[in-house]
């Protein structure tokens, strides 16, 4: 489970977007691909139960997957890829290897809810008004509407910011900020702060002069009050 589990430090993402130098902007950025375990596998951040229950996928996206999505939507310029039902909790529950076919004859449960939710077929439809493998039915389910909404706002607001400049506020931190867990930076006045931990974080964000000069805003710190696995997000003042 990687982050979830101790195995690898926030740390990690400062190093990853200095090393890509100036091609950075035309780099994609992804949490998932035909390739890759689906972050809401059993195999990655979900549980067992996914297998069973088709909004588990969304509970663990709503529990784990904020603050990754943050980073991947809202660090760079770059652009960022939603990836065949991501933004509703894919599980993969109907593979053997938790990935998620680019083929026809994958069909998640979880897309047939998506696919009624979008064109809002009721349950009483006929068979013949909707695409192959997809039944009639009411849509998403409350997580999942909470998880779509999750996607919705951290992508607009990537949008928002796609042409503000980024700061990375790590290297200058002090008392409570854990380099393992936390990562925060600013993308203009936007101060975006992640928590990788299973602790809540509470402490004072420190402002630097280069980032205030950058980005217009004032050096004051800045308090973040941050539940666990979390994101919080700021306006600051402008200088």
């Amino acid at each position: 489970m990687g982050r979830f589990d101790g195995d690898c430090s926030a740390n990690r993402l400062t190093r990853g977007w200095q090393a890509l130098g100036d091609i950075r902007p035309h780099m994609l950025d992804f949490l998932e691909n035909h390739d890759e375990v689906r972050f809401c596998s059993p195999d990655y951040a979900g549980t067992a139960s996914a297998s069973a229950d088709e909004s588990a996928g969304a509970t663990t996206a709503l529990l784990y997957e904020r603050a990754p999505l943050a980073v991947a939507a809202l660090l760079t310029e770059g652009p960022f890829m939603l990836y065949f039902g991501q933004e509703i909790g894919i599980t993969a529950s109907e593979s053997e290897n938790c990935r998620t076919s680019i083929f026809n004859w994958s069909s998640p449960a979880e897309l047939c809810s998506l696919w009624n939710y979008v064109h809002r077929t009721p349950a009483s439809a006929k068979e013949q008004t909707q695409p192959a493998g997809v039944s009639a039915g009411t849509g998403l389910d409350g997580s999942q509407e909470k998880c779509l909404e999750m996607f919705r706002e951290i992508l607009s607001l990537a949008r928002k910011l796609s042409d503000s400049p980024m700061f990375d506020l790590c290297y200058c931190q002090s008392s409570g900020f854990d380099n393992g867990r936390h990562f925060a930076f600013l993308r203009g006045r936007t101060l975006v702060f992640c928590n990788f931990g299973a602790d809540d974080a509470m402490l004072d964000l420190v402002i630097p002069p280069a980032a205030a000069e950058l980005n217009g805003v004032k050096e004051s710190p800045v308090r973040i009050d941050c539940r666990a696995f979390g994101i919080e997000v700021l306006e600051l003042p402008a200088r």
